[in-house]
C-alpha cells in the first residue's frame, strides 16, 4: 500500500505548488499577503498529523484502551479551552473589525451567522466522530489519507457551486484539477489495496 500513499503525497504537492505556480493565474505564484494563512494551514495539517499519531499511540499502550467516547470528551474540553482563550484574547477586542462590520457589509443578521455556526458545530461534531471511528479501526495513516482525499473533493465542490468572475479563485486550475484527480486515485487504490490485502488473509 506504499503505491497509494505515494500517489496522495504527489497529488497534494502539485496543488501546492510543485514546479511553482498558483490558482490565481496572474503571476503564477504565492498571492501576496497569503504567507501566513498558508503557514497557518500547514500548521493546522501538522497538528491534525500529531493528533492522529498520538490516538494511536494512547489507544496502543493504555490497558484497557480509553473509549473513543472518552478521547473525544476530553479533546473537546481542550477544544472548548484553547478556542475560548483566542476568541477573549484576539476576536473580542477586534470585534467590530473582525465580526460587526464584515456582519453588516454581508447584509447577514446575527441570527442567521448564529444558525450557521450552530450547523457549522453540528457538522463538525459528527465530523470528528466518523473520523474517530475510522481512527480507531484504521489508524492515523487512514484517517490522513481520508483528510487528503476529503480537501480534493472540497476544492471541486467548491470549483462547481462557486466558480465565477467575481471569485477566480474557487475555480479549478490544471494543476489544481490533476492535484484532485491523483490525489483521488490514491485514496481509491489504498481502499482497494486494502480490501485485496483483506481478502487474501482470509484466504489463508
Amino acid at each position: 500500500q506504499i503505491a497509494p500513499v505515494g500517489m496522495v503525497l504527489l497529488g497534494i504537492l502539485l496543488r501546492g505548488g510543485l514546479g511553482g505556480g498558483g490558482a490565481g493565474g496572474k503571476g503564477d505564484g504565492l498571492p501576496p499577503g497569503q504567507a501566513l494563512g498558508y503557514a497557518a494551514l500547514f500548521g493546522s495539517g501538522l497538528g491534525y498529523s500529531c493528533l492522529g499519531v498520538v490516538y494511536d499511540r494512547l489507544v496502543a499502550t493504555e490497558d484497557p484502551a480509553p473509549s473513543h467516547g472518552t478521547i473525544m470528551l476530553h479533546a473537546g474540553r481542550i477544544g472548548l479551552w484553547a478556542s475560548s482563550l483566542y476568541q477573549m484574547g484576539w476576536t473580542l477586542p477586534r470585534w467590530q473589525q473582525l465580526v460587526a462590520a464584515p456582519l453588516a457589509a454581508s447584509g447577514a443578521s446575527p441570527a442567521g451567522a448564529l444558525a450557521a455556526f450552530a450547523l457549522f458545530g453540528a457538522v463538525y461534531v459528527a465530523h470528528t466522530f466518523a473520523q474517530g471511528v475510522v481512527q480507531r479501526a484504521e489508524g492515523a495513516l487512514a484517517v490522513g489519507l481520508v483528510s487528503a482525499v476529503r480537501s480534493a473533493v472540497v476544492a471541486i465542490a467548491a470549483a462547481l457551486l462557486f466558480c465565477s468572475p467575481a471569485a477566480p479563485w474557487q475555480c479549478l486550475t490544471p494543476r489544481t484539477a490533476a492535484s484532485a484527480a491523483v490525489v483521488t486515485l490514491g485514496g481509491v487504490t489504498w481502499v482497494l489495496s486494502g480490501r485485496a490485502a483483506a481478502g487474501k488473509r482470509k484466504a489463508e
